[in-house]
């Protein structure tokens, strides 16, 4: 005998779950008989599956910098409430015009239910280079989503690439297969590149039944491998091949590691000796993450030199500074990312979102738990090209930097040297800071930082486009970076600048 229930229009949790397999995503059963309570086994329940609503808004997203009369691929993702992909797959047709002509309908697309609820328009881009947002909508107008700013010019420049390459799978204790993992990525979250960074050892299924502890398989470890070669697609989409180093028995902390080609044989070692004697010889990136919460970042690190970045924000807070209001209360117990440029480290910003349910680079609001409340954030990088090597190397300069989830467009350079530089000038010189900023909202203001304290701001609240410089002359070496905030919370922060006195 099978007993079914269905609800509908009940809010369960804010992302939808058809598997139940790890203990962060799990639902016990517990049986109560004569005055006594017994759980009861995973394999001998049902599970429940949630769905997310019906569509609401459009996600949509377009190449930072385009060629004047060439062609661009709009790209959008029909989305629920809480940033789901919408249940069931919208169908129809969708329409793009450039904001301020939005009646002058200059590409379109129609969606099948195979499309899943997402898309590609691809347009011509405006003959007259400038700054230029593009609108869809459906042909009712009753959905609508808009791009992040468009640079339109005549020759070719360095794009800026948006990415999320830190959240896990059902292979840790996330959810879902790798290959679902970047399906969501390129074709829901819109994305330009995305890395799986799975735990290579995990919690078990379930904490009560355990075990509670185990490693990863080899097999389980090359699925990943395999899923990031098949979605690496160079100029479309690209993957990092890398994991998550969660626990040496010497050395506190979690950090994540990428390569810069593919994936070579899993960390099997336990000390700090064995991770720096597995690092040899291979072109990798170590990124620490929430390093004020939790993971006790050190300034004696024994592989400082490949710390050339870290993870800064993430659905857990906000780890720039003590005192951040991306932080719900967390102890403050480990190093904030000022902390780190003042004890004379060279890193630059980067976000994730940490994501646990399977949706990296758009997730649910909350996204994970309802302990975390924020918004999964961002990478965003300069690089010529959109490969791994690129994307890659782009963050080993420490050409990118950070925002909450929002594609905010962001130039800082100092001298003509964009953010990551290390600039050289005589005592007495003086030096131009440049800052371009093209929101996703309207711009609250924008904060010259230098040696970790504000020197300027510039405030508005009511333009999505600002350009701001400032001039100063230097008599010692000092760094720079740039805060972002808009008025709906949402900011950005650009990696630093070093300027060294000869």
């Amino acid at each position: 005998m099978e007993i079914g229930f269905e609800y509908r229009d009940v809010l369960i949790q804010r992302f939808d779950q058809n598997t139940w397999d790890n203990f962060r995503n799990n639902l016990q059963v517990i049986l109560k008989r004569d005055e006594a309570y017994f759980l009861v086994r995973q394999d001998q329940t049902q599970k429940p599956v949630i769905q997310a609503a019906p569509a609401s808004k459009i996600h949509a997203a377009a190449p930072a910098f385009a060629v004047a009369g060439q062609t661009l691929d709009i790209r959008f993702s029909i989305l629920d409430a809480y940033n789901n992909p919408a249940f069931p797959s919208p169908v129809g047709n969708f329409q793009v015009a450039e904001v301020r002509d939005p009646f002058e309908c200059i590409g379109s697309t129609a969606l099948e239910p195979k499309d899943g609820g997402s898309g590609t328009i691809p347009v011509q881009a405006p003959n007259e280079p400038g700054r230029y947002r593009f609108i869809i909508s459906d042909t009712k107008d009753s959905l609508q989503g808009r791009t992040q700013i468009v640079q339109v010019g005549s020759v070719r420049e360095d794009g800026i690439f948006f990415g999320d390459i830190h959240a896990k799978t059902g292979l840790s204790d996330g959810l879902g297969t790798p290959d679902q993992y970047y399906r969501h990525l390129r074709d829901h979250a819109c994305m330009d590149f995305g890395a799986i960074s799975d735990h290579h050892d995990t919690p078990a299924i379930n904490r009560t039944e355990g075990p509670f502890k185990r490693v990863m398989t080899d097999e389980e470890f090359g699925s990943i491998r395999d899923a990031g070669e098949k979605f690496n697609q160079p100029g479309r989409f690209i993957t990092l091949q890398g994991f998550e180093q969660t626990y040496l028995s010497d050395f506190p902390g979690h950090r994540n590691v990428y390569f810069r080609g593919g994936m070579p044989e899993m960390f099997r070692g336990i000390t700090i000796k064995d991770f720096m004697e597995y690092l040899e010889g291979k072109e990798a990136l170590v990124i620490p993450h929430h390093t004020l919460y939790g993971n006790r970042l050190k300034p004696d690190f024994p592989y400082i030199d490949r710390f050339r970045v870290i993870e800064m924000y993430s659905m857990h807070l906000s780890s720039e500074k003590r005192g951040s209001p991306y932080n719900d209360g967390k102890p403050e117990i480990g190093y904030s990312a000022q902390e780190v440029l003042a004890q004379g480290h060279r890193v630059g910003f980067i976000a994730a979102s940490d994501n646990h349910n399977g949706k990296p680079g758009l997730s649910a609001k909350p996204s994970r738990f309802v302990n975390l409340v924020f918004s999964g954030g961002l990478a965003a990088v300069y690089a010529p090209e959109l490969t791994r090597e690129a994307v890659y190397d782009a963050l080993y300069r420490r050409c990118c930097y950070a925002t909450t989830g929002e594609r905010i467009i962001l130039d800082f350079k100092v001298n003509g040297s964009r953010m990551g530089s290390e600039i050289h000038i005589k005592a007495g010189e003086k030096v131009e800071l440049e800052v371009f900023c093209g929101g996703t909202g309207e711009i609250a203001c924008i904060e010259i930082l230098k040696d970790n304290q504000v020197v300027k701001v510039f405030q508005d609240g009511f333009s999505s486009m600002l350009e701001v410089r400032m001039e100063e002359m230097l008599t010692r070496s000092c760094q720079y970076y740039i805060r972002v905030t808009q008025t709906d919370r949402h900011m950005a922060w650009s990696s630093p600048v070093w300027v060294d006195i000869e």
